[in-house]
């Protein structure tokens, strides 16, 4: 075999193929010689990959952005503070607003993916401040809150 792979030539090409490791869902790139049809074969399978994964990805948010409504209707219920903000990085993306029991917790959410009474953004638009916390703190805030009041909560 050539030294330089680009040396190679038909029927076979080079082809770079991706495999897409279930482990850690990183997607590694290789490059080794295979006929043309396996590249477009291969190449067609890393599409549709591609496509399953991003199509699971934005269900997995819809739903997520679902239940950070549905957990905004019940802090309504118990009279918690819940209101719509601006992030001035993501101005098309109004962030919901929830502060609860253990702290302040937020979601940015694409407007059309707010509903019943959260539907309007700009109805509940507080000029409150993110007080600066990160998803992991917002998890550690839910778990927390979920934990209040638990024997042994570890």
């Amino acid at each position: 075999m050539p030294s330089d792979p680009q040396a190679v030539l038909s029927p076979r090409v080079l082809a770079r193929e991706r495999s897409h490791d279930e482990q850690d869902g990183s997607v590694r790139r290789f490059w080794r010689c295979m006929p043309v049809a396996d590249a477009l074969q291969a190449e067609a399978e890393a599409a549709r990959a591609l496509a399953e994964s991003e199509k699971r990805l934005s269900v997995a948010y819809a739903e997520r952005n679902l239940v950070a409504q549905l957990a905004a209707h019940f802090a309504d219920e118990l009279d918690l503070p819940v209101w719509w903000g601006v992030d001035p990085a993501e101005p098309d993306w109004p962030v919901l607003y929830i502060e609860g029991p253990t702290g302040q917790l937020s979601w940015h959410m694409p407007k059309p993916e707010a509903i019943g009474r959260y539907s309007d953004p700009g109805s509940r638009l507080v000029e409150k401040r993110w007080d600066g916390h990160t998803t992991e703190e917002k998890d550690d805030r839910i778990r927390a809150a979920l934990l209040e009041g638990e024997p042994d909560a570890r």
